[in-house]
């Protein structure tokens, strides 16, 4: 700190910190596990904030082909690069801005899933089951199986 007056500047004496809080009743962003992106899929987050109506949202570190709709806090678009994200989000309401809260966000590339090929067989008349797996980085949404013996589905 340092002082200032008609007769000139004193010499710093001590280093103050002032960390400025939210007030109280402002919104707050819980931590919460944002789900995990897909590059060149769409997606849909919505944001959770505690602390009555909330009146606007706003987001900074956002993967690119994303944004926040700052009326709703719903996250969305299209993200173009894989990666892990630091998002800081804040929320306000007409009593203030509620303090910033920093959440992780990934983005994995989007992959057609593998379906190992595996031979199988039976008898004429007797019942069969058959496991099929897939890998993938993405969720495996649905199977589909063409060309099966007739009996089989």
């Amino acid at each position: 700190m340092q002082g200032t007056n008609l007769l000139g500047e004193g010499p710093p004496s001590e280093v103050i910190t002032l960390n400025v809080l939210a007030p109280e009743g402002a919104p707050v962003i819980p931590d919460q596990s944002i789900p995990r992106a897909f590059t060149d899929t769409p997606y849909t987050y919505q944001l959770e904030a505690d602390g009555g109506s909330i009146t606007s949202y706003r987001a900074e570190g956002l993967p690119a082909g994303l944004e926040i709709n700052p009326a709703t806090g719903v996250v969305s678009g299209t993200p173009e690069l894989e990666g892990e994200f630091e998002v800081t989000f804040q929320a306000s309401n007409t009593i203030g801005i509620g303090n910033p809260t920093t959440l992780a966000m990934s983005v994995w590339t989007a992959e057609a899933p593998t379906v190992p090929s595996k031979k199988s067989s039976t008898f004429l008349g007797q019942w069969h089951a058959h496991q099929i797996g897939a890998t993938s980085g993405t969720p495996i949404l649905s199977y589909r199986i063409e060309d099966l013996p007739t009996g089989f589905n």
